[in-house]
């Protein structure tokens, strides 16, 4: 029963809600795409969420994790893991991840392992990246999550035109050493395609040969 002159509607249909949204990348060759989201793409999404009375969230973690109050180098790598999968987990099922020629850092394999199992994840192998362990345990290890993940793989920039250093910043290849990290990206950019080949877009980015960036 309600009163006369009291509002039918519930509640909950007046609160505001936060939807948090994960991107993941890479970060040193993905700050264009990442800058590029965060002007134009959100606040786009963000005036259609209000209409259902939400606040967009993005999650990005170029900047860093806060681990000044941890002592040894150790603890410092854990909680950035521990942190990428807290996030990823509140963000679900919403994940963005961009690839693009390089695999990322390549933590310990006893903090890698540390984090994956406080979450619960078993991983086919603890020498992997931090940009893989996300896209695993934010899509790949559970199928419900990849109805609304998004990948976005940037095909090959110029790389031939650009001083090898500056390649190296981009594709594996160019760097030192850089080989087996390559081969670690295209496994698992076929893995991706693999198990979830309509959430894939192809892109292609232009590069600055001026500015020297994308």
């Amino acid at each position: 029963m309600h009163r006369k002159g009291e509002s039918t509607v519930g509640t909950a249909a007046r609160v505001w809600r936060s939807r948090p949204i994960f991107i993941s990348s890479t970060f040193k060759d993905f700050h264009a795409e990442r800058d590029y989201l965060s002007r134009f793409v959100f606040p786009e999404l963000e005036e259609r969420l209000r209409k259902r009375r939400c606040h967009l969230e993005p999650i990005d973690l170029r900047w860093g994790v806060d681990t000044r109050d941890l002592a040894d180098e150790e603890a410092k790598e854990l909680e950035i893991l521990k942190v990428c999968l807290d996030e990823i987990e509140r963000s679900r099922p919403f994940l963005i991840a961009l690839v693009g020629d390089r695999y990322g850092w390549v933590p310990p394999a006893e903090r890698l392992a540390a984090a994956a199992q406080e979450k619960g994840l078993t991983l086919e192998t603890t020498d992997q990246s931090v940009t893989a362990l996300e896209i695993t345990f934010g899509v790949l290890a559970d199928p419900e999550q990849a109805r609304r993940s998004r990948f976005y793989f940037r095909k090959p920039l110029p790389y031939a035109e650009m001083e090898r250093r500056k390649a190296a910043q981009y594709c594996d290849l160019y760097g030192e050493n850089g080989k087996e990290n390559f081969r670690r990206l295209q496994d698992l950019k076929e893995k991706i395609r693999r198990s979830v080949p309509h959430r894939v877009r192809d892109y292609e980015a232009v590069w600055d040969a001026d500015k020297q960036e994308v």
